[in-house]
């Protein structure tokens, strides 16, 4: 006589072991929310959007209303889309520029300004399609910018005083980003951020300023002349192991150290991946990739996203994503040349065609959606066609951890109930028959019948379920299965 077991799907935390644990063994393309798990999209793409990879950086701001600025490097070129049309170059450096080495942006006094560490900093007028030029002031040539109060930052120079200064910051005057130098009257100036910290990473801020170094994290804030700025270090011996890896999300940052994932609240630093996701992320990056992760910070879904390289394709081929409401992880095997943080774009009639009839519209015509402007996570797919992740959703996987349905005995499944609200589900079991170092064998992959249930046949002494969710179809939670179970016998 069977019995029903139920099993509620517990946090994806690779790094604990996977016996007698109610922690996931995958969480693959879903979403923490309340409850349980969500489904995660893919890229919906803009027509006529594309440039080719690899991508050497980018970013989109907007205006404040429905229109938006997409910025992106490719080659020696920096190009700009309005609101989603086919991209134009508005920079050309006339050579090829390493594409190991990134652009970088901020948005400063009604300009958009981006650095490269072979250019001078170049700057327009945000969605001007006149051409990037130089600033004023001969700024140094950056790897990381920033804005603190009403400064342009810029860190990790190539400084035309006295040469390379990895640790090195220079701010512009006050609310002048063509204003350089050493300057009592507009307040311009430079700091040496600690030798010990190694090369500045990135440089976040509003009212004050944190300044990411290789193996430090300080505080910058503004003190008025003829100081300007005062500076503190915070955490001694962990900073970020890249550009890449930190991720601004409003009142907190998040970033990537050597002993793991972070939550930075401007005083202190969180451990959030510790015991959880580290390790995984340790094995799973390509060696020497660091500098190729990209992050993006999802106010939708309270998220943040860092995509890399688990391969040496230069494909970000993976993304780890961390839910701060709810304190937990997922990952996503969605490839991608760039992801981050920006801004969808409105929808055209022509744009309706795709779903093929007016029937099979999921939405209406005066849906606010259509017009665009809406926060989410944007990016390049692999072959470099511009979207935002907001279109069909993504095969996603759930796995249990290895349970004992009979302690002490084997056990026989003969049906697993998902508890799920999609209409096409499969369920797998996989089973070890009677140690963990024997190798998974797996049922075959069993659809839901009229019952709600999953039929398949499988025995062993440790057990893991895998419910697989197809794509493209609409559902809103998962929660865990229910396996009908019957012990056997000893051996």
């Amino acid at each position: 006589m069977t019995r029903p077991v139920p099993i509620t799907f517990g946090a994806w935390e690779p790094d604990k072991a996977t016996f007698q644990s109610d922690a996931l063994v995958d969480a693959l393309n879903v979403l923490p929310v309340a409850g349980g798990y969500g489904p995660m999209s893919g890229f919906s793409l803009v027509d006529g959007a594309s440039l080719a990879t690899p991508i050497t950086g980018a970013t989109v701001l907007s205006d404040y209303t429905a229109s938006t600025s997409i910025y992106a490097g490719s080659d020696d070129d920096v190009h700009l889309s309005l609101n989603g049309a086919a991209f134009v170059s508005v920079y050309s450096h006339g050579s090829a520029l390493d594409p190991l080495n990134r652009w970088r942006y901020a948005r400063f006094v009604g300009k958009v300004i981006a650095v490269h560490p072979e250019v001078a900093p170049i700057a327009d007028d945000l969605g001007s399609t006149t051409g990037m030029t130089g600033l004023g002031g001969t700024p140094p040539a950056a790897n990381a910018i920033g804005v603190v109060s009403n400064f342009l930052v810029l860190g990790n120079l190539d400084d035309g005083i006295d040469g390379l200064r990895p640790n090195r910051i220079r701010w512009s005057g006050f609310n002048d980003p063509d204003a350089w130098g050493t300057d009592p009257g507009t307040q311009a100036d430079f700091n040496d951020m600690p030798d010990e910290g190694g090369a500045v990473q990135a440089i976040i801020g509003r009212e004050f300023g944190t300044v990411f170094q290789r193996y430090s994290v300080s505080r910058m804030e503004y003190v008025g002349p003829p100081t300007v700025f005062a500076f503190g270090v915070v955490e001694k011996k962990r900073g970020a192991i890249a550009p890449g890896a930190v991720i601004d999300a409003g009142l907190v940052a998040f970033y990537i150290a050597d002993d793991g994932f972070f939550l930075w609240d401007g005083t202190s630093s969180t451990p959030i991946g510790a015991g959880r996701v580290d390790e995984y992320f340790r094995r799973r990056l390509y060696p020497g990739s660091a500098d190729m992760i990209v992050g993006a910070f999802d106010p939708l879904s309270s998220s943040v996203m860092w995509a890399y390289p688990t391969d040496s394709s230069g494909t970000l081929s993976e993304a780890l994503i961390y839910s701060f409401t709810e304190n937990r992880w997922t990952r996503s095997d969605l490839r991608s040349s760039w992801l981050m943080s920006g801004f969808d774009v409105g929808q055209t009639l022509e744009d309706m065609d795709a779903y093929g009839s007016l029937e099979a519209i999921p939405f209406s015509f005066d849906d606010p959606s259509l017009l665009g402007g809406n926060q989410t996570v944007v990016g390049f797919d692999e072959d470099g066609n511009y979207g935002s992740l907001n279109g069909a959703t993504l095969p996603g996987v759930l796995e249990t951890g290895d349970w004992q349905a009979a302690p002490g005995m084997r056990a026989f499944v003969n049906a697993v109930r998902p508890i799920v609200d999609a209409n096409t589900v499969t369920c797998a079991v996989g089973v070890r028959q009677q140690s963990m170092a024997d190798p998974i064998v797996y049922s075959s992959e069993s659809s839901r019948a009229i019952d709600g249930r999953c039929p398949l046949r499988a025995s062993g002494r440790l057990m893991r379920i895998r419910q697989t969710i197809a794509g493209t179809q609409s559902w809103t939670r998962a929660t865990g299965v229910e396996a009908s179970v019957a012990a056997e016998g000893r051996r």
